[in-house]
């Protein structure tokens, strides 16, 4: 009998610790999100060749383009021709894991047609 209290005890322990290690990862994503969808400053992620993953909500006042048009968009449409290369080659070296710069100015086409100067910082994120 206490052989299969301690079973039991010991489900419900996991059980309980599971529970908790949910909850604390949805408080992070929470707080994660929280912080880009607030920004004043464009976040976003890219794939190795550059397509865009995600841009924050930032996109909208900064460039006038709805993150959710940007999404799934390389970032090349969205730069200038004379900074194109460059930046993609950031973004390349930066999802290889090298030290990118720590400033990276250039600029980027708004919804009307013109360019504004920007500046970045890339790393690469983790998978997982």
């Amino acid at each position: 009998m206490l052989a299969a209290m301690d079973l039991v005890s010991a489900i419900l322990s996991a059980a309980l610790e599971r529970r908790r290690a949910e909850d604390r990862l949805r408080a992070s994503e929470a707080r994660y999100r929280f912080l880009t969808e607030h920004s004043p400053d464009l976040i976003s992620l890219h794939d190795p060749k550059g397509r865009i993953l995600y841009a924050s909500p930032a996109s909208l006042p900064m460039l006038g383009i709805r993150p959710e048009l940007l999404n799934g968009s390389p970032i090349e449409g969205f730069l200038h021709p004379d900074d194109a290369e460059r930046v993609a080659e950031e973004i390349r070296r930066a999802a290889g894991g090298e030290k990118t710069e720590e400033s990276l100015p250039y600029r980027m086409r708004s919804a009307d047609g013109g360019f504004i100067d920007v500046e970045s910082s890339s790393t690469s994120f983790p998978e997982g």
